[in-house]
């Protein structure tokens, strides 16, 4: 069976058979090979045939690989058989010999690839498995002289010998048809190979029968005395044996190894028959029900044994009558469980305590199950008819449910509550048939116990007529209140018994919750709820039932956790916007002073303040502003900032006392402070009447509390002596004139001219009267003065340039400032002189004589005769 529940069948079909809708055909003399899939409604999807309209062709075993490839084997007795575009000839000498062939096809039934098993006689295939890398195991028996794998070759024991004997052999292919390596086991008889299985680490296993009275397994030999023993050998992934063991009696009967299976978990489970009174599997012993020590009727029982990896026998029992039975087809589950399914003719067969009746006239067919822990049987069933109906595979799918194929000749096959009509042929019809689910008990209740007490109740889906727990209660509900493991045994109405356990543990119900605890504006956070153990139920205040949720507002969230009706637990969790706050005084007490301002950002991964400093504390020396950068995990960041100044104390008041009156003396402090002056007064401003040094002491009321001392010096006002700016005067024109204030002993006091400047002098070019008004904090006083101009023009009119730095030079006085053009002519009209900015300097070297002059500035011109006289 695949994943999916899809089941796949194959084996031998003579004439014609019906898949659903699609029917195969052969010669009706002769056999083919079917290979078809059924879904898990029981429809079929697919069939297909293959071998020669002149031989007998059979399908043995089939297997699937975990992508849904079928590989099937089987024997083919014509001169070749075909497969798809494949055709493989049969090497055989001898007329209905057969040869071997492995046969790959898809899930959809296209076939991919054939190879076959050669050699000059009989060859015979068992079984086929596969392991996890998709390699395929083989195993089956040959009688030539010689076996053909690919280009390995197994050598016959027995070829040297007139009449050739069966050796069996395992071979390795790979999941593209190469054969990888094959090898032999046998002696000096018949030995075969009847199946194979393989585990997780590559290893094979497989079983059948020796019967040489020594037999080779590599370097491994088995010895039996007489008849034919099973045998159990497990083989490397390499192709090495490991070890081997057999089974049997020591008469002259058969005693064989049908069908292998593996648990998993180190069983190894074999089935088949054993004819001799006595069969012995390691240290147990099987009876034959059939037979007595001294007579052999030929009946057969069946035997299930369990061996562990190292091929030590574990158990081993049997099920039987007085006819003959046989063990088919054994699969083994993860949970303590084997099925197998065979046949029994002549008389009813005991399984453990279940007895099946017989009610044909040959073989009916049954399906049973034991305990794999020490093989007791548990249940077992029949089906059948008149005649010959025997099951020949069991497996199991991927819920455990097992599933039966076989034959039946009989005209009716009783499957309760089922029938499927037969046909009475010879060759019978194929049935396959889904057993439907055991009953089993089931215990409920907390697996936690958290108060004083918990209730477990056994359930079960049939009626049950009796209940035992492991306390001794016997009703279908107990109450615990100690930790440990309770059993419960129920007895069905049916007779078959289901056992369940469960374990109550003591338990402290805690509950956590784990996340960002940040939640950076516009973005979401994932809170996960942490719990000690696995299973818990999840109820959070927003309403969400999942371990985690996902969360875009701050707030407070909080989680109950429930195991089971009893232990529940609680937490919270705050998620908050993130926060950045700047702490530490914001002044600065004097020159020398420092603060220490901390950025208080709870969860931050780096700050980063506007000095280039990446700590949380920052030493402050100098007034100014602080910045400071906090970045979170969730990846927003905020920004803060601190003035820091410098506390300064300012007084200002009126420093000179002026007679009869009071002086204001005013103390202020940058922050908000207490003050406390020398005259004992505590308010900031104070109003004083004597002269004298006046002191204040200022106290911040904010931290860091700095204490600022002042002092202003209060002064008795000097009277103001009276003054005055000179006689009033006239002056030439465009002269100058410097008036200048009275020097006065009093400091404070201030100059005020007519003209608005409060200088010590006053240059005055123009005529009017002059005002300086002297004023101090008690008293003003004034003085004018006025200032007349007239004009002062003198153009002389002789020179006498000797030498002797008297009137040696024509100098003009009384004229107006600026830049005047002189022009002088002799007597004769002739220009002797010019110039645009005379400089009063000529006549040093001029003839004596008449000279006339024109002397000239903008408007103004002067004119008139100048005489030299040397």
């Amino acid at each position: 069976m695949d994943a999916a529940g899809n089941r796949y069948v194959t084996g031998i079909f003579q004439g014609n058979i019906q898949f659903g809708a699609t029917t195969l055909s052969t010669n009706s003399l002769y056999s083919d090979v079917f290979v078809a899939k059924i879904d898990p409604a029981g429809n079929y999807l697919w069939a297909l045939r293959a071998g020669d309209p002149s031989s007998n062709e059979i399908g043995t075993a089939i297997a699937l690989d975990a992508s849904g490839n079928v590989y099937v084997t089987g024997i083919f007795r014509g001169s070749s058989i075909t497969f798809g575009t494949t055709t493989l000839p049969n090497t055989s000498l001898y007329s209905n010999a057969g040869d071997v062939f492995v046969v790959k096809l898809t899930s959809s039934g296209q076939y991919l690839w054939a190879v076959g098993a050669k050699g000059e006689s009989e060859e015979r295939s068992g079984g086929i498995a596969l392991d996890s890398q998709g390699n395929v195991f083989v195993a089956g028996s040959f009688e030539s002289p010689q076996l053909l794998l690919g280009s390995f070759t197994l050598q016959n024991a027995t070829a040297t010998t007139v009449v050739n004997r069966g050796d069996a052999f395992i071979a390795k292919l790979d999941a593209a048809g190469k054969w990888l390596w094959a090898v032999r086991s046998g002696g000096d008889n018949t030995d075969g190979a009847a199946s194979i299985a393989v585990d997780a680490s590559g290893n094979a296993y497989s079983t059948g029968f020796i019967r040489s009275r020594s037999a080779d397994f590599g370097s491994i030999t088995l010895t039996h005395p007489d008849g034919v023993a099973a045998y159990v050998t497990k083989i490397s992934p390499t192709g090495v044996y490991l070890w081997a063991v057999s089974a049997g009696g020591t008469g002259i009967y058969e005693d064989s190894g049908a069908d292998i299976a593996l648990d998993g978990n180190g069983g190894v489970f074999v089935t088949g028959t054993f004819q001799n009174y006595q069969a012995f599997f390691g240290p147990t012993s099987l009876t034959n029900r059939g037979n007595t020590p001294l007579t052999n009727t030929g009946t057969s029982d069946v035997f299930v044994a369990r061996l562990d990896e190292a091929g030590k026998w574990r158990w081993a029992v049997s099920a039987g009558g007085v006819g003959r039975e046989g063990g088919s087809s054994i699969v083994a589950d993860k949970q303590g469980g084997v099925y197998l399914t065979g046949y029994y003719d002549q008389a009813a067969v005991q399984f453990g305590s279940t007895m099946l009746p017989y009610q044909g006239l040959y073989d009916d067919c049954f399906v049973a199950k034991l305990e794999t822990a020490a093989g007791q049987w548990h249940w077992a069933v029949r089906a059948g008819g008149e005649l010959n109906d025997v099951g020949q595979c069991v497996v199991l799918d991927a819920q455990q449910q097992v599933h039966v194929a076989g034959y039946y000749q009989s005209a009716t096959l009783a499957l309760p509550p089922f029938s499927l009509p037969g046909s009475r042929l010879a060759s019978g019809l194929g049935f396959l048939t889904k057993l439907a689910p055991e009953p089993r008990v089931q215990i409920t209740g907390d697996s936690l116990l958290c108060g004083a007490s918990t209730q477990l109740v056994a359930t079960a889906p049939a009626p049950v007529t009796a209940y035992r727990w492991s306390t001794g209660a016997t009703t279908p509900a107990i109450t615990v209140t100690q930790p440990g493991t309770y059993t419960v045994t129920i007895t069905f109405a049916s007779g078959l018994t289901s056992t369940a356990q469960f374990r109550v543990s003591s338990f402290v119900p805690t509950a956590q919750i784990s996340g960002d605890s940040l939640l950076c504006p516009g973005a979401s956070t994932v809170l996960t709820a942490v719990v000690p153990k696995p299973g818990a139920i999840y109820q959070w205040s927003t309403g969400a039932t999942t371990p985690t949720i996902s969360v875009t507002q701050p707030g407070t969230y909080s989680v109950t956790v429930r195991y089971g009706t009893t232990c529940t637990a609680t937490a919270q969790y705050a998620v908050r916007v993130p926060t950045l706050r700047l702490l530490g005084d914001t002044q600065l007490c004097g020159l020398g002073s420092s603060v220490v301002l901390t950025a208080l950002a709870p969860g931050a991964t780096g700050l980063r303040w506007n000095t280039g400093a990446t700590t949380a504390s920052l030493p402050v020396t100098q007034a100014g502003t602080y910045s400071v950068v906090a970045t979170f995990a969730s990846g927003c960041s905020l920004t803060t900032s601190q003035v820091i100044s410098r506390s300064a104390l300012t007084l200002r008041g009126d420093t000179v006392l002026c007679a009869g009156n009071s002086a204001t003396l005013t103390a202020m402090l940058t922050t908000p402070a207490t003050y406390l002056w020398s005259t004992g007064a505590t308010t900031p401003t104070i109003a004083v009447t004597q002269p004298g040094m006046y002191t204040v002491t200022a106290r911040s009321t904010l931290p860091p509390f700095c204490t600022s001392t002042g002092q202003l010096r209060v002064k008795q006002a000097v009277p103001l002596p009276a003054f005055s700016l000179g006689a009033d005067t006239t002056v030439c024109d465009y002269q100058a004139l410097q008036l200048r204030a009275p020097s006065l002993t009093t400091p404070v006091a201030t100059y005020r001219w007519s003209d608005g400047s409060t200088g010590a002098s006053l240059r005055v070019t123009q005529p009017g009267l002059y005002t300086l008004q002297v004023s101090t904090p008690c008293e003003t006083r004034s003085a004018s003065r006025r200032i007349s101009y007239r004009s002062c023009l003198l153009i002389p009119n002789i020179i006498t340039p000797n030498g002797d730095h008297a009137n040696d030079v024509f100098v003009v006085q009384g004229l107006a400032p600026g830049a005047w053009e002189l022009v002088l002519y002799d007597r004769w009209g002739r220009q002797v002189f010019e110039t645009t900015a005379y400089q009063h300097d000529w006549g040093t070297t001029a003839p004596a004589g008449l000279y006339y002059y024109l002397l000239r500035q903008a408007d103004t011109t002067y004119k008139g005769w100048l005489e030299v006289v040397k």
